[in-house]
């Protein structure tokens, strides 16, 4: 099923969906009332001493505009309670948003009866197995099998633990043409596996399943994709359109839509009231290795069976049939920081950034998740956007500054009209009060009021190293394509157009023997999509991803991954219209040689046009003014001053710091309003007088 908008419309005003019938509107939702900064708490269904009772529950969230956590045993064990505190805590708080902490790739399954009733063995996602060509008697355990790599022993590994659970298993009924015959299976497990001899031993008719007898034709027999989450195993659903249906016609993903409906049924659903769904780990592609999607032996890398992405294809589907049920006063949102992840722009309510950056980089690709969520901005929802970024960090070099990567963080995202989380400490046993979302002593959620204005970025106002002369003769003659070609109409518009083997050969235009600079560069481009990612899609945009890349970079302190975070930094585009996105590198001085590279590189062979490039030598600093304050974020590795009074002209009062508990909130007033310093890497929140 593919997304149309008046089909949609049809759903939501003529029949009104079941989740529409009686639903609040999120209009009155205080997330939405335009006002800054939101608290958002993010998680924390685990920390045992919030739980004591629903007096500590309700005072951990006081203040909050939203509430995104887990509310289903999908993943972990949650507090029973915790539904029934929501649905109380919505009745007190009828303003507060309650949204559903989802998996949207994986769920125990093993040990829930309910979840093995409604699935069976075809709905999960198999690893590539293996057939076994002759008759299988239901008391057979041991197995001389063609390719002994395809089993292990260590099927779940739990890093926390370093221990491994053995692969689980499925076995289907082989037909004599070679088909599977999915009426006849069973679940079964690794009991050992003999490399040397090729031969594995089976625990058969697990998990309320029976050992049957398989007859001349045999069996395909593959290991279930799984991982290990909060010491639970998990099974990955078959998302694609080619996973197995049961007797009743339906495969997993109508399973799985079937029973977020039920849970947020207006009149029955445990989470009634909630405001929507925020799905974790969503995937637009088979991301373990050798899954094999249709079953048919062959792993299929990313989910691509006979030139369709039957992963991704199978996404799309249960996703536009998700938002067509639940209709539009109803938060969907996901994780799309990386190329791998879903863009449902225009299905999707916006899109979460795990980390800010990254929650492995609490700095370094600075520009990256503002690229990504420019554009859910400008061509995503408009009547209720939720975009936001879950402030958290997982490297241990970034750990001692996280309180102030955190600040940093919040005042980069609320500049960019980006909802952040509370900072959650990466032990998960508690979390870190930030003076700037609630003004310090005043305890204000929301203190700064509506913006006044849009973000201002300083490298607006920067020289660009390529003087306006981007894409003339001259400028060209520096210009290489790989698999593409370009040309340059009257109108000074740059295209670029693939001429790669492969369709998913990206296009990479390099420019050479740029002057090193020397301090910090802006690489900034207007660019345009010729066509959707997937166009056979129609009714929404799905955008395409870029990188820039500078041959030449220095080496940086705090290198994590080689410096690959300070480098290769992404962007998203699409054919809906012209889109800024900037590329943020710093310190070039400090590397070696007279010249850099710059390499942008555009995701498949699909047409390019640029209507900008500029090379702009500034810092990626930012400011915005509200009714109340101002905030100053400074991504640079040297202290950064700000001139308050060019920056906001129309204000002549002061400004003061929030009176804190963290550096330099100390309360008292600027004296020079035209040069206020901000240290590397944090963010300044300051009030007005």
């Amino acid at each position: 099923m593919r997304f149309s908008p008046t089909r949609f419309l049809l759903t939501s005003l003529l029949f009104l969906s079941p989740c529409t019938q009686g639903a609040e509107s999120l209009e009155k939702k205080v997330l939405f009332s335009g006002e800054f900064p939101q608290m958002i708490a993010f998680r924390g269904e685990m920390i045992g001493p919030i739980h004591r009772s629903y007096e500590t529950w309700s005072k951990d969230i006081e203040g909050h505009s939203a509430v995104i956590r887990k509310f289903w045993n999908e993943e972990i064990d949650i507090k029973p309670q915790s539904v029934d505190w929501a649905q109380r805590y919505m009745k007190e708080h009828p303003d507060v948003s309650f949204i559903w902490h989802l998996n949207a790739e994986a769920r125990v399954a093993h040990d829930k009866p309910q979840v093995l009733k409604r699935y069976f063995p075809g709905h999960w996602a198999l690893h590539r197995g293996v057939f076994i060509k002759k008759p299988v008697p239901a008391e057979t355990t041991e197995f001389t099998v063609s390719d002994i790599k395809v089993f292990s022993e260590r099927g779940f590994y739990d890093r926390k633990t370093d221990t491994s659970t053995p692969q689980d298993l499925v076995i289907v009924a082989r037909k004599r043409d070679g088909s599977l015959d999915w009426t006849k299976c069973e679940y079964a497990s690794i009991v050992s596996v003999d490399k040397k001899g090729g031969q594995i031993t089976v625990k058969r008719g697990n998990y309320a399943s029976k050992a049957l007898d398989y007859g001349d034709a045999g069996i395909y027999i593959a290991p279930i994709v799984g991982s290990v989450w909060g010491n639970n195993r998990l099974w990955f659903y078959n998302h694609s359109t080619t996973c197995p249906k049961d007797d009743n016609g339906k495969v997993a993903s109508d399973h799985f839509v079937e029973e977020i409906l039920a849970k947020v049924d207006p009149e029955k659903g445990d989470l009634k009231g909630f405001s929507g769904i925020a799905f974790d780990v969503m995937y637009w592609v088979a991301r373990m290795k050798n899954m094999d999607v249709n079953n048919d032996g062959i792993a299929d890398g990313e989910g691509i069976v006979d030139g369709k992405h039957v992963w991704r294809d199978g996404m799309i589907d249960w996703l536009t049939s998700l938002r067509e049920k639940v209709g539009p006063e109803f938060v969907l949102v996901s994780d799309s920081s990386g190329i791998k992840h879903q863009r449902a722009v225009g299905v999707l309510n916006g899109m979460e950034s795990e980390g800010f950056p990254f929650h492995h980089d609490a700095f370094r690709s600075f520009s990256t998740p503002l690229n990504h969520f420019s554009y859910w901005k400008k061509f995503g929802e408009k009547k209720y956007p939720f975009n936001f970024s879950a402030v958290k960090y997982k490297e241990k070099a970034d750990l001692p500054k996280a309180t102030q990567y955190s600040r940093f963080a919040i005042g980069a995202s609320v500049c960019a009209d980006i909802f952040a989380t509370r900072y959650m400490v990466e032990d998960k046993k508690r979390f870190t009060p930030i003076d700037e979302l609630t003004a310090g002593v005043r305890n204000e959620p929301k203190w700064l009021g509506k913006a006044l204005g849009p973000m201002i970025r300083v490298e607006d106002s920067a020289p660009d190293l390529f003087d306006g002369a981007a894409f003339t003769k001259e400028f060209l003659s520096k210009v290489e394509v790989k698999d593409g070609s370009y040309t340059v109409d009257d109108k000074g518009v740059l295209r670029l157009n693939g001429n790669g083997k492969k369709s998913t050969d990206p296009i990479v235009l390099t420019i050479k023997d740029i002057p090193r600079p020397s301090g910090d560069i802006v690489v900034s481009c207007d660019v345009k999509s010729e066509s959707s990612l997937v166009p056979e899609v129609k009714n929404f945009d799905v955008p395409r991803y870029l990188t820039a890349k500078v041959d030449g970079l220095p080496d940086y302190p705090n290198p994590i991954r080689n410096n690959s975070f300070f480098n290769n930094l992404g962007g998203t585009f699409g054919p809906l219209g012209f889109i800024n996105q900037r590329f943020y590198f710093r310190d070039l001085g400090a590397g070696k040689g007279d010249t850099i590279t710059l390499h942008l590189t555009f995701e498949n062979q699909g047409g390019v046009e640029f209507k900008s490039l500029q090379l702009l030598a500034a810092s990626q600093a930012m400011a915005r003014e509200f009714e109340n304050g101002v905030i100053l974020v400074n991504p640079s590795f040297d202290t950064y001053t700000f001139d308050l009074t060019k920056l906001f002209p129309n204000y002549t009062g002061g400004y003061r710091f929030i009176k804190g508990a963290q550096s330099p909130n100390n309360g008292e007033p600027i004296t020079d309003a035209t040069n206020v310093r901000v240290q590397s890497m944090d963010s300044l929140f300051l009030e007005k007088m």
